[in-house]
């Protein structure tokens, strides 16, 4: 009877170890899973470029 009482502890320990590891799991592949375009939803971008000087390098794309 001593020993069945740390044993119960223990194992609802495990079995909440492994319920939160498995809903953290969930929660990261959603997260993937989302598109990386609804993170700049509310931002406004503002571009100022002299077309008399761009050599079409693309840089200004890729810092965008």
């Amino acid at each position: 009877m001593a020993i069945l009482v740390p044993a119960v502890l223990g194992g609802l320990a495990l079995t909440l170890m492994a319920v939160m590891s498995l809903l953290a799991a969930r929660r990261h592949r959603r997260e993937a899973a989302r598109p990386a375009t609804t993170t700049m939803a509310g931002r406004i971008l503002v571009h100022d470029i002299n077309d008399d000087r761009c050599v079409g390098c693309d840089a200004c794309v890729a810092v965008c």
